[in-house]
């Protein structure tokens, strides 16, 4: 197949799937990559070997400069939008099978969706979520800032909401996401699971020194007020660690992939979370995942089998954990069952096929 992608994504696990999928696509199709950014990125270009720059020089707002905000609010996103219908006209004049579009730090929906004639597929990993999220659901109720902001998030909607409405095929990394993708914007989706590189995250022969970590950011929307609530239960003081990515210095996958291996239980306690890498890079490297009954992440482990699913309460969470950490044979059992999974089933291979697959059947039929 001849095969576009486009992206505008900054550093984080939605790029991630735009470089994971260009790597197993690379090796069977014709990939072009058309992206957005202030400057061209070198590692994307070693894997798509055609490759189309668009500068976008977006300004930096760090707070306090009102009217900085004002234009990148409203004036950028129109800037945006005639970037995207030229990019739009250049896609289209190669005749691609189909244009695989990837989220917009800026609009989240591309504005491009709109413009292009070629057949496309969005893969929207959550709907924007100060627009939807029902903890960033924002009061327009008293002063004049609130009532900008206010007035701004509807004009975010709107934009999103457009946008993902001219989405030929729209994919959902899980079933949990499938359905606010409907209740957000009226709009039916496919279900297609994201993977994990397996020759990356495996186990290394490092010792078990953790009995539990955390991979988040310690604040209440990945569930680090539960972690602590759980950890607070236990009589004897375990050996936790808390792997969170620190303001513009990322861990690399070398040192996540020694964190996970050197731990005997991950805990995956999200709120609203549409899905999480986190139980299968576990499942992957030997840590056996222990996951809060809610959201995406449910439906990467099988209870009792290749992890934990337990409600949100720090007692039951607790046996859970206790249970992994005294029985050294049933955690080995979990973690073996679990790598086999992610080698069979839960890797970007198998979900390259799933998504050539969904766009055979729904798209090009």
């Amino acid at each position: 197949m001849n095969v576009a992608f486009f992206h505008e994504l900054h550093f984080g696990g939605a790029r991630r799937v735009v470089v994971e999928y260009g790597k197993v696509f690379s090796k069977y199709h014709k990939i072009d990559l058309y992206y957005v950014d202030r400057q061209n990125e070198k590692d994307l270009e070693k894997i798509f070997k055609e490759h189309s720059f668009y500068p976008f020089l977006y300004k930096q707002y760090d707070g306090g400069n009102f009217p900085l905000k004002i234009y990148k609010d409203l004036v950028e996103p129109i800037r945006l939008y005639f970037l995207h219908k030229k990019i739009a006209r250049d896609i289209d004049k190669m005749k691609y099978d189909f244009v695989f579009v990837h989220p917009s730090q800026f609009t989240h929906a591309p504005f491009i969706l709109r413009f292009l004639k070629t057949p496309t597929v969005y893969f929207c990993h959550e709907p924007l979520r100060i627009a939807h999220d029902p903890t960033l659901i924002f009061s327009r109720k008293g002063s004049l800032k609130n009532i900008y902001e206010g007035f701004v998030r509807i004009v975010k909607r709107e934009i999103d909401s457009s946008n993902i409405k001219h989405a030929k095929l729209v994919l959902a990394n899980s079933n949990y996401t499938k359905s606010n993708i409907r209740r957000a914007y009226g709009k039916n989706s496919t279900k297609c699971y994201l993977g994990v590189d397996s020759d990356v995250f495996k186990p290394i022969n490092v010792r078990k020194k953790y009995d539990v970590i955390f991979v988040g950011k310690d604040v209440w929307i990945e569930g680090y007020d539960t972690f602590l609530k759980i950890i607070k239960l236990f009589k004897n003081k375990l050996k936790v660690y808390v792997v969170k990515p620190e303001k513009g210095n990322f861990i690399t996958d070398k040192e996540l992939v020694r964190k996970y291996s050197s731990a005997k239980v991950v805990a995956v306690l999200g709120r609203f979370d549409p899905f999480s890498m986190v139980p299968w890079e576990g499942m992957a490297t030997g840590a056996v995942p222990v996951v809060v009954k809610e959201g995406g992440p449910i439906e990467a482990v099988r209870d009792g089998v290749t992890g934990y699913l337990v409600e949100r309460d720090a007692k039951k969470m607790k046996s859970a954990i206790e249970k992994l950490l005294k029985d050294r044979e049933l955690r080995g059992r979990i973690a073996k069952k679990g790598r086999e999974e992610v080698l069979s089933t839960w890797n970007w291979e198998r979900s390259s096929e799933r998504v050539l697959d969904i766009v055979k059947k729904k798209l090009l039929k």
